[in-house]
């Protein structure tokens, strides 16, 4: 990744332009910061910056592999690499190390057990057992700032999370970024953010030979191009890497605030909704052929979803100019993105009922369609993508990823909140020529229907799916318009995983198979 950023940047250098070089040393087990992969490649979020800033500023960069950041740190020294690459400055470090500006400001966070309450103030929450990893630049100032902590120090990342896991420890001290890939992706499920310590921050820099003048000549350039990334470049690299949240605690006043006004909002809601029901009874009363009462709810639908759309365009600009937790903001846009979702699908079925859901067929591949599911999914981060193929479809594009998206939200909506969801798309032979079969599968949430069948009726509704929002009208608008598209959905009856099937014509002549 590194070398291709690195080159292409390099190409772009103006004709007879000569690229500094600059040899560099990684610690190369440090993810999503940076690792050395098998292929000795610098990989992760130290890479992707350094690659930016390298490019930006005309320095070619030269990899030396190392073993362990112990071993890094002992190249740099005696000048087998002349820089490290991402690192914070203490005063022992300046004693050998230059140093850019901060590539990356990061916060430390403290994680401790599930069970274990939001920490405010690390200084009043008397006696703490802390464990760190060997070499962190952290631990001497918490020995200094919080003489009520117990610092207990291990070799690793890991062995510091389980520390904590196992009830060995009662918090460690970690990067933010580092916590919540390392939770994630080993498995610590029992751990959790609980807050972080304000001006301990990581700035995170590269370290550069003070001994090599020629190295720390380019530190202007490289400062100058640290300067000119974007915090939208920034946010798109951790983004790449992780996605992150941390917990909060809760401003009960505020949500009880937000709350209120909500409540305001759908108070109004049901006044309109009851006059426009009295207006539509009384106009219905007059009107005896069915067309005239067709065209009577269409202009009331038509009302409704403009009367309704406008209280929730408020909420979400009050939200907009309202400090919330990202726990709080969550909440609310989840309330709000189900009342949208819930007006979408009645106007859809309304269309589809009248025959007025028209398709706008295009050409598109298998692929374009799973990357739109997946960037309009809301808890994409669950969700695990499989695609066995490629090939082309003839069909309406907006109206596919509007199915897709119904049975992925379901899927998501009614599985533990922790457990993956599958996306599976591959290609199979059905009758006279190929289909695309897309697979939707999750671990049950509650117990099916005794009738599959029920599941597409529209208003249909488990027991005990309606303690969640929802009207019923989601999978009866998928299957309907899964035919219009020329394919159709099935609920697939299995006692380990709630399955659907969604499958649809390839166009001839065009098809992809997996190797």
């Amino acid at each position: 990744m590194l070398y291709l950023i690195v080159l292409g940047c390099a190409l772009a250098l103006p004709h007879g332009a000569q690229a500094a070089g600059l040899s560099y040393c990684v610690d190369p087990d440090w993810p999503p910061y940076e690792i050395i992969t098998a292929a000795q490649q610098h990989d992760g979020i130290a890479a992707d910056l350094l690659g930016l800033v390298a490019g930006r500023a005309g320095v070619a960069l030269s990899l030396v592999p190392t073993r362990t950041w112990d071993d890094s740190l002992a190249a740099a020294r005696d000048g087998s690499c002349q820089a490290l690459s991402f690192l914070n400055k203490s005063p022992s470090r300046e004693q050998w190390l230059s140093f850019t500006e901060p590539l990356l400001v990061d916060p430390n966070v403290l994680v401790t057990r599930e069970d274990h309450e939001y920490i405010a103030n690390l200084a009043n929450e008397g006696a703490v057992r802390m464990v760190l990893p060997s070499g962190t630049a952290i631990e001497e100032r918490v020995r200094r700032d919080f003489p009520n902590v117990v610092i207990s120090i291990v070799n690793s990342e890991a062995e510091a999370f389980a520390w904590v896991s196992e009830g060995k420890a009662d918090v460690t001290l970690r990067s933010m970024s580092v916590a919540v890939y390392t939770i994630k992706k080993d498995g610590w499920f029992n751990l959790k953010v609980a807050g972080q310590i304000p001006g301990y921050e990581n700035r995170l820099r590269i370290g550069v030979r003070s001994a090599d003048p020629a190295a720390v000549a380019l530190i202007p350039a490289l400062d100058q191009a640290i300067a000119n990334i974007t915090p939208a470049e920034r946010r798109e690299i951790l983004n790449r890497h992780v996605s992150i949240t941390i917990a909060q605690p809760v401003d009960w006043w505020l949500v009880a605030q937000i709350g209120l006004g909500v409540l305001m909002a759908l108070v109004i809601l049901l006044q309109r909704v009851k006059m426009m029901r009295i207006a539509r009874d009384q106009a219905l009363a007059h009107l005896t052929q069915e067309t005239s009462q067709r065209q009577e709810m269409e202009r009331f639908m038509t009302m409704l979803t403009r009367e309704l759309k406008r209280p929730i365009s408020v909420v979400r600009l009050v939200m907009g100019g309202t400090k919330l937790s990202d726990s709080q903001r969550d909440h609310v846009d989840g309330a709000l993105g189900d009342m949208e979702n819930l007006l979408g699908h009645c106007v859809q079925v309304e269309q589809l009922e009248q025959g007025k859901l028209e398709v706008q067929p295009v050409e598109c591949s298998v692929r374009e369609v799973l990357q739109e599911v997946i960037t309009a999914c809301r808890g994409r981060e669950r969700v695990r993508l499989a695609l066995y193929g490629d090939c082309l479809l003839r069909t309406d594009q907006t109206l596919l990823v509007g199915v897709l998206n119904i049975l992925l939200s379901n899927a998501l909506k009614y599985s533990p909140p922790v457990s993956p969801v599958d996306l599976i798309a591959r290609i199979e032979k059905r009758g006279h020529g190929d289909v695309v079969c897309f697979v939707i599968e999750n671990a049950p949430g509650m117990a099916g229907p005794p009738d599959p069948s029920l599941v597409f009726q529209r208003y249909y509704r488990a027991p005990e799916a309606r303690k969640l929002a929802g009207a019923g009208l989601g999978l009866y608008l998928a299957r309907h318009a899964a035919r219009l598209l020329g394919g159709d959905v099935a609920f697939v009856p299995d006692p380990v995983v709630v399955r659907f099937e969604l499958w649809l014509p390839c166009c001839d002549g065009w098809c992809v198979s997996p190797a």
